[in-house]
């Protein structure tokens, strides 16, 4: 079998049914074996197609597994260097030093940052309280609601790309 594309295979498929038309439904053994042919072709197409999704899915996993090993990588890197942090403010506390100077870098001990901490947000004045609304529409209620009569303001549209099933 010759590499043909599934558009090529589309066109072929088109181009026998004109023919077929053409003979006005009479089936020529050369018809039946253009058709045979095209049909083999088609489903071996088919098997490629699945195959390469099937593929790049795989490749797909396997970057997102990945990824989670870098994410695990860099939480594991990151508390390693809290912790550095942490032993190296520890000593030099027990030293009472605030800097050590090396030959090239040094290392400076800030004392902790301030951060505030919510103990009771009703006994906050309420100059500090800001209030943040958010509309949320129920899509799944509406399109129900759609599927059995117009609902004002949406409308029930078709999605302009097709779902494909590979299996």
């Amino acid at each position: 079998m010759t590499k043909i594309n599934l558009y090529e295979i589309t066109q072929e498929l088109d181009a026998l049914n004109q023919l077929f038309e053409m003979e006005q439904g009479e089936v020529t053994d050369e018809l039946q074996d253009l058709e045979e042919y095209i049909s083999k072709t088609l489903v071996h197409k088919a098997d490629n197609l699945v195959d390469y999704v099937r593929s790049r899915k795989d490749r797909i996993s396997l970057a997102k597994e990945r990824i989670n090993q870098l994410r695990e990588l860099i939480r594991v890197e990151e508390n390693g260097l809290e912790r550095l942090d942490g032993y190296v403010a520890n000593c030099m506390t027990k030293l009472g030093h605030k800097k050590i100077e090396g030959f090239i870098s040094s290392i400076t001990l800030r004392k902790p940052s301030k951060r505030v901490e919510i103990i009771d947000e009703l006994a906050l004045p309420a100059e500090l309280i800001t209030i943040k609304q958010e509309k949320v529409i129920d899509k799944r209620e509406l399109l129900k609601m759609l599927k059995e009569f117009p609902v004002e303001g949406a409308k029930l549209v078709e999605s302009k790309k097709p779902s494909i099933i590979y299996k």
